[in-house]
This record gives structure tokens, C-alpha cells and sequence, in this order.
């Protein structure tokens, strides 16, 4: 069997993806991919006929030499085309990388901020955040922590420096409680997936405060748990065994929050707020965890109208989504929109009205302001109605 003629590598966090031209020979029925480095030897990998595959467990700053070979029905293989791949430090504080972000978090100052890359990280132990350090990722879509098994995926702690910290634009799933606020002061959670965790998303101890500002919520034990106090705002909190829980009323504020198809309890011990709704909601692609919001959801332009929304591509309904993609650049585009428009036979004129929630479209329409329908009059006689 013939080589493939070229062979291309592209490393990230732990991992490395190869591509690779096709053989030129025709009783090709798959690829053999080898590779020496790290702890030693890895494969052979057996592949189908394709062209691409993605090696993962590899160990960051480590150079690993890839070789791939096509193979025929009888196993006899090509020579190799081969590639050289390090993966990427992709866990850093002011540019400087470390191996482990339990090591970045362990080496953080006080004002410091853990910066991770896109990838799935997966956890061995708790990672325990202080006071006055923050951690980071790209978004809720492409930074993922993997916490299955452990207690707790991030404890947050109180610290004698004191400092606020912040957990922002990441997903954390699979562990008992995905978040523990344990004794640490106003700490700030936003743009948050926090998923399939088998206790609580995220569980605010009694002596701990804060605030959870643009979350996706699903899939979890409790939703959100609170001994202490946390103000929650432009939150999706969906088909959790309970929704918001407190311990002690008013321990949870909820504002421009979204409960819905949590199966015990929408509420526990905790008041719908100003804006909260009631709606389901559809995702991208739930089953690939891909928790983006769909168009033309309820959620959509219906968080605080106080916030900002600036990062959200256009149009973006001049208000912020809720869920964890609030303004932020994977936000949903387009305005949810209901209305009416109607035609007159009499004169030949057409009026229009929509609505957005929250906004007073009426008043805007004849100035221009927001194009949410188009009213074409094709004849004096036109009349109907659209919903």
C-alpha cells in the first residue's frame, strides 16, 4: 500500500490533532498512527479511512514525534509520513504558563487572574480558589472542567489578604457540587455553564456572599443552593431537581432569571423576582453540551435592562441574553419579536405594532428605531393580520 504523502499537526491543551493527504494507492482500507514522547511509546492506533484524528493524554511542553501509515486489508502498512508536536501551556498568569492550574492557582497573587485556554480539563482533585484571585477560561462553550467523581470542582475560600474573586466564562460538570462558595466574601460567578453535577451546581456555604450574573444551570441535583446570600440575575435554571433553594429566606434575590422543568421545585424557600420567567427553552445542540440558545427563545433579550450588552453580535434586541452567553460574543443574534400588522382598504395606509418584552416599541415605531416588521401595502384593498 502507497504513503500518505503529507502529515500536519496541531497541538492545544494535553492533545495534538493530525491531518494527513490520502494515500494514492487504492486498497487503502485505514491508517495506522504511532508516536514517541512523554511516558514513552503510544499506539499503534487503528483508524478507519479518514484523515484527520485527535491524540489526547499527552503531556504539555512535551514534544512528541506522530508517524502515520496507511494500511491495506491485509495489515501490511506504508512508510510513515511523520510530524512533530508539542502541546501547549495553555494555563498561564501574565503570560506565564504553568502544567496544572491547581499549580497557577497555588502560584497566584492577590489580584492575579488564572487564564485558561479552550479544552476540557480534567480535574483530580478540588481546586480551591482564594480570595482575591480569579480564574478565567475562553467561554462557557469551550472551556470545560471536568470534575467526575470529585466532592467539589472549585472551592472558593476566604483569605486573610481579602480581594474579591471571580469564576467567569467556563463550564464545570460532573462532580458532587460543581461550585462551593465555602466562607468567601462577595465573590462573582458570571458567564457560567454549570451542569450535571449530582448534588448542587453551585452551593453557597452559610458565612459566603456573592453574586451569579449570566449562568446556565441544568441538569443538576439542586440547581443553585444557599446558606448564606447570593444575588442571581440573567440565570437559565432548567430540569434540575430543584431550581433556587435557600436555607433562610432571602438568602436568594432572583432578578431576569429564567426557571423552568425543574422537577421538585421551581422555588424553595425563595421569591420570583422582577423579570424572572417560566419559559423552556431550546439549546444548539444539548446532546453535544453545546448550551448555546437557540433563536427566537424567550430568554433571549430578556435579562437586566441595566446591563450591558455591547459584546453581543448585532442585532442583538438592545438588551442582554440570559443564560451564560449574555453578552458575549456567541450570544443569539436577532431580537424575539411577537406583533401584529394590519392593512386599512380605505385609505390605502398601514400600521404597524410589535412587541419586545420589556420595551415600549410602540412609542419607537414611527421614528424608525427598531425594524422588527415589514409592512408592504400591495393594494388598497389589503387587510390581515400577522402573530
Amino acid at each position: 500500500s502507497g504513503s500518505g504523502r503529507s502529515c500536519a499537526a496541531a497541538p492545544a491543551h494535553q492533545r495534538a490533532t493530525l491531518t494527513w493527504t490520502a494515500s494514492p494507492t487504492s486498497d487503502v482500507v485505514g491508517y495506522t498512527v504511532r508516536s514517541t514522547g512523554g511516558a514513552g511509546p503510544l499506539g499503534p492506533i487503528l483508524l478507519g479511512n479518514v484523515l484527520t484524528t485527535t491524540v489526547s493524554g499527552l503531556i504539555n511542553g512535551t514534544p512528541y514525534l506522530f508517524d502515520v501509515r496507511a494500511r491495506d486489508a491485509d495489515g501490511d502498512e506504508s512508510n510513515p509520513v511523520t510530524v512533530i508536536a508539542t502541546p501547549v501551556l495553555d494555563i498561564s498568569i501574565n503570560g506565564t504558563g504553568y502544567l496544572t492550574i491547581a499549580a497557577a492557582l497555588a502560584a497566584a497573587q492577590e489580584g492575579d487572574t488564572v487564564q485558561l485556554g479552550a479544552g476540557t480539563y480534567t480535574l483530580t482533585a478540588t481546586l480551591s480558589l482564594r480570595e482575591g484571585v480569579s480564574l478565567r477560561g475562553v467561554s462557557a462553550l469551550d472551556t470545560r472542567l471536568d470534575a467526575t467523581g470529585l466532592a467539589a470542582g472549585i472551592m472558593m475560600v476566604s483569605d486573610s489578604d481579602g480581594g474579591v474573586s471571580s469564576i467567569q466564562l467556563l463550564t464545570v460538570f460532573g462532580a458532587a457540587i460543581g461550585i462551593r462558595v465555602q466562607d468567601a466574601q462577595d465573590v462573582v460567578l458570571r458567564n457560567l455553564l454549570l451542569r450535571d453535577n449530582t448534588q448542587s451546581g453551585v452551593e453557597v456555604d452559610v458565612s459566603a456572599t456573592g453574586s451569579l450574573i449570566n449562568a446556565t444551570v441544568v441538569g443538576n441535583g439542586y440547581g443553585i443552593r444557599v446558606a448564606g446570600v447570593l444575588n442571581v440575575r440573567n440565570a437559565i435554571v432548567m430540569n434540575n431537581l430543584v431550581g433556587l433553594s435557600a436555607t433562610v429566606s432571602g438568602s436568594i434575590l432572583s432578578r431576569y432569571s429564567n426557571l423552568y422543568g425543574n422537577s421538585s421545585a421551581a422555588y424553595e424557600n425563595v421569591v420570583a423576582g422582577t423579570g424572572d420567567l417560566a419559559e423552556r427553552v431550546e439549546f444548539v445542540d444539548e446532546p453535544a453540551d453545546d448550551y448555546r440558545v437557540a433563536a427566537g427563545q424567550r430568554t433571549n433579550d430578556a435579562g437586566d435592562p441595566q446591563d450591558d450588552f455591547s459584546q453581543e453580535p448585532a442585532p442583538n434586541g438592545g438588551r442582554i441574553d440570559m443564560g451564560a452567553f449574555g453578552n458575549t460574543s456567541l450570544a443569539t443574534a436577532g431580537a424575539a419579536v411577537s406583533g401584529s400588522v394590519s392593512g386599512s382598504s380605505s385609505s390605502g395606509s398601514c400600521s404597524a405594532v410589535a412587541a419586545v418584552p420589556g420595551s415600549n416599541l410602540t412609542a419607537l415605531w414611527p421614528f424608525g428605531t427598531l425594524l422588527l416588521a415589514l409592512v408592504v401595502c400591495l393594494s388598497r384593498k389589503t387587510r390581515g393580520t400577522l402573530s
